[in-house]
């Protein structure tokens, strides 16, 4: 299935640009503010907010065809919070307590999870067939 194809992936990355640049400019104004609370809340809250509009879309995706796709959200997701992350800082938009670096470690950390995902994604898929689970097809 591809992405352009796709409205329920679309969806999520349009909702994913909007949560991703709202958690930017809450963490720059929280860092800005000194209020080191929400330094620790902010991310913690866009971590939990994330997740549930992965499961959502995610099933939303599979209620519509039963496809594991699970490994294209986890990449567009990853996609669109770099690209929001790094477009903050060409931008001028970071505090000054955020670094790129943090921006940085972030990316080779998520992107080694990232790659831990592609594997046993690919795993799965050798175990299915146009991504349906062979159990489920021959019933």
């Amino acid at each position: 299935m591809k992405i352009l194809t796709n409205p329920i992936l679309l969806r999520f990355i349009g909702v994913l640009a909007l949560w991703n640049i709202l958690f930017r400019f809450s963490l720059s104004y929280v860092l800005e503010n000194e209020y080191w609370i929400g330094a620790v809340l902010a991310p913690v809250i866009f971590f939990l907010v994330m997740y549930q509009t992965g499961r959502y879309f995610g099933l939303k995706q599979w209620n519509d065809l039963p496809v594991n796709m699970s490994f294209t959200y986890h990449l567009s997701n990853f996609a669109v919070f770099f690209l929001v992350s790094y477009g903050f800082y060409f931008v001028g938009l970071l505090s000054k307590y955020e670094s790129i670096s943090s921006v940085n470690y972030t990316l080779v950390f998520w992107g080694i999870g990232l790659f831990v995902h592609f594997l046993y994604y690919r795993k799965e898929m050798k175990n299915s067939i146009k991504g349906l689970d062979r159990d489920q097809l021959f019933d």
